[in-house]
């Protein structure tokens, strides 16, 4: 099965499957992507669309034909090994564990989803109720920390309630994304119908009086003590099917938290009562109203908690812009301008332009000018030498139609 194909620069897919490759309206579209090798391949605009699509990475291609056969390649031998790494045993048990029980639990499951824009690809998609939906990822083999950012990232962008499990004690012991852990055990094991224990990950929140018997400073002032109320977690027990039936049904939630705002960011799962009461109580060190009227400190939220982004994107901000509003960086970049449609992609002028295989150019940007190269044929001919377009003005050009 030939590996998809996207181009950057005419922001179309390619089947190479199919003779037009999947567009009959951009006639020898083929020869045109092959026509000029002098380019780099790496400015070619040809990426992979398949599994390096799915996974966030940047793979770039490049195009050829042997025996009859047309194929695509990739530049990079790390990213041609994704495509033949193997799912384990123990992978596809985890998943169909994880359906089983959203599907018992009366839920809608499905494995392998890919998300809208083919930016991601969920192990285990969960509709839960409400309007939950709950992404379930395995990972029992060694992952980098870009690649678990890029894709916890994506999930939140997304509104996705992410569960991610794993059976090694490094990763779970990372705070990248929200983990959880299980013994190492083998599919037969991980199939049974005996619940699975968490070794980390669920946590449950505590909060403890801040003063002489607490024993430690005020996390806030950092010496003395305040009379308040400091939140803290520490381990609880629970299994992973209890953990997918309450984080479907909204009983169980992920949070991010900081004991101050500078500490470090623990992502954990608790029980969505102590989640509310985390997250009402403003974050990070803030006191309970009855503390807070003790202590003589003000009842009111802190200044400094994160509101959303004023031009509607979503996004949360905590700091102003030059205008004097909550806008994010996103928001405050000038619109790009849209370009006619067939021009150059280099300057955007819509005089003299061909197609070559960086790409739609003009005559002024093409990859022997920008290369400060003679054209072939001294712009006589299509390149490379070969007529494509049926107006070239030397009488000896040759016709594609003829090769």
């Amino acid at each position: 099965m030939a590996n998809p194909v996207w181009h950057t620069e005419l922001q179309i897919r390619l089947d190479l499957t199919r003779p037009d490759l999947g567009h009959p309206d951009m006639p020898d579209l083929w020869e045109r992507l092959r026509a000029d090798k002098r380019e780099p391949a790496r400015r070619r605009g040809l990426r992979c669309a398949g599994i390096c699509w799915d996974r966030g990475v940047e793979a770039y291609m490049y195009l050829r034909e042997r025996n009859g056969l047309r194929e695509a390649v990739h530049l990079s031998e790390a990213h041609q090994q994704l495509h033949f790494t193997p799912t384990s045993p123990e992978h596809k048990a985890y998943q169909e564990r994880l359906v089983r029980t959203a599907e018992e639990a009366g839920h809608r499951a499905k494995t392998e989803v890919s998300s809208p824009g083919r930016r991601i690809r969920s192990d285990v998609l969960i509709e839960g109720a409400g309007g939950i939906v709950v992404r379930g990822e395995v990972q029992v083999s060694d992952v980098s920390a870009p690649n678990i950012a890029y894709r916890r990232r994506v999930g939140e962008e997304l509104g996705y309630v992410q569960i991610w499990h794993t059976d090694k004690r490094d990763l779970s012991a990372r705070s990248d994304t929200w983990w959880t852990r299980a013994d190492v055990l083998p599919p037969e094991a991980i199939l049974g119908r005996r619940d699975l224990e968490i070794r980390s990950g669920f946590r449950r929140l505590t909060w403890d009086r801040c003063g002489v018997l607490r024993g430690l400073p005020c996390p806030d002032r950092r010496s003395g003590y305040c009379g308040g109320l400091h939140p803290k977690h520490e381990p609880a027990a629970i299994g992973l099917d209890s953990l997918v039936r309450g984080a479907s049904s909204g009983l169980l939630a992920p949070i991010e938290f900081q004991l101050t705002p500078t500490s470090r960011i623990h992502r954990i799962w608790v029980t969505a009562a102590d989640r509310d009461r985390y997250l009402d109580g403003g974050g990070p060190a803030s006191p309970e109203p009855e503390a807070a009227a003790a202590s003589h400190a003000s009842r009111g939220g802190p200044t400094c908690r994160p509101a959303l982004c004023v031009g509607g994107c979503g996004r949360t901000v905590s700091l102003l812009d030059s205008t004097g509003s909550r806008r994010c960086w996103h928001c405050t970049q000038p619109a790009r301008p849209q370009r006619p449609a067939g021009s150059c992609a280099w300057c955007g002028s819509t005089e003299g332009v061909r197609l070559y295989a960086a790409g739609r150019r003009c005559r002024s940007h093409t990859p022997a000018a920008l290369a400060e190269a003679e054209e072939p044929g001294r712009d006589a001919y299509c390149p490379p030498r070969i007529c494509w377009c049926g107006n070239c003005p030397h009488a000896g050009a040759r016709q594609a139609r003829d090769h």
